[in-house]
């Protein structure tokens, strides 16, 4: 496991943007798809860097209070932004 001093400032930077990225697609109408990623991110941190994955859990949370409003964004046929099915 790296030191939280290794990746520290850069990890929890790059979860702040996460965090902004993911609010602004579930304001979006697209609450369904940002949960999904924000569970994506939570299984790559949840070993080695638990208190960024808990950072993660807290936004998963606050994402499933958001409404999905997009017209079939709850179906699995989308496709994510690197074209590769859901």
């Amino acid at each position: 496991m790296k030191a939280s001093a290794e990746c520290g400032p850069t990890l929890d930077a790059l979860l702040v943007v996460l965090d902004d990225a993911l609010r602004a697609l579930a304001a979006g109408g697209r609450s369904d798809e940002a949960n999904r990623m924000a569970g994506r991110a939570y299984a790559a941190l949840r070993r080695e860097h638990p208190t960024q994955a808990q950072r993660v859990n807290v936004l998963m949370h606050a994402l499933a209070r958001i409404p999905n409003t997009i017209q079939g964004a709850e179906d699995g046929d989308r496709r994510s932004a690197a074209g590769r099915p859901q």
